[in-house]
């Protein structure tokens, strides 16, 4: 598959880090599966694993913290 961002490259499979903010809390996913770009460094995540993502942040979400960092 091509890279959609740049169209320059196939994507290759390797991992990434996800960050993002959900319901006033920050989150960041490292060595998450995803497809990458080797010409621009986009990376695509898989809808799955997005989900899955989601759950865990929303599981953490139940403690007192406001920054969560977790390996896949």
């Amino acid at each position: 598959m091509r890279c959609s961002s740049c169209d320059q490259a196939e994507m290759q499979e390797g991992t990434t880090t996800v960050a993002f903010e959900h319901k006033g809390a920050s989150y960041a996913f490292n060595k998450v599966p995803a497809m990458l770009c080797p010409s621009c460094g986009a990376s695509s995540v898989d809808e799955k694993i997005n989900d899955q993502l989601m759950l865990r942040a929303e599981m953490l979400r139940e403690s007192a913290a406001k920054v969560y960092i977790r390996e896949y």
